[in-house]
């Protein structure tokens, strides 16, 4: 095991915007009541930097090569399931990808 993080290689060559090495690509979601639903979605790749900027610091809890993650849901220390908008941007997180638990720094 490795302490990088994980960049899929179609990241490999590509630049954010800001000019730095990609570690991310985003993708839109095209819903049903889209009035063009039938468009390629916008992509983008972006640094790391500014994926944490989009996803707050939730984007701080990916595996580290060669870890595979299963499918459960993020956990509160007390075994709630981590939703949109409970996690701040700004605020400081432990994961433990053994749990799928996030604790903030401060519990």
């Amino acid at each position: 095991m490795t302490d990088q993080p994980f960049v899929s290689g179609c990241c490999e060559g590509e630049k954010c915007f800001c000019g730095a090495p990609a570690a991310h690509k985003i993708e839109e979601t095209i819903f049903h009541d889209d009035p063009v639903p039938h468009r390629h979605p916008l992509t983008a790749y972006i640094c790391h930097e500014h994926f944490r900027m989009v996803m707050g610091p939730a984007a701080d809890c990916r595996a580290r090569a060669p870890v595979t993650l299963s499918a459960r849901p993020l956990l509160h220390t007390d075994g709630r399931p981590v939703v949109a908008g409970d996690l701040k941007s700004g605020e400081a997180f432990d994961f433990d990808p053994n749990t799928m638990v996030i604790r903030r720094r401060s519990d």
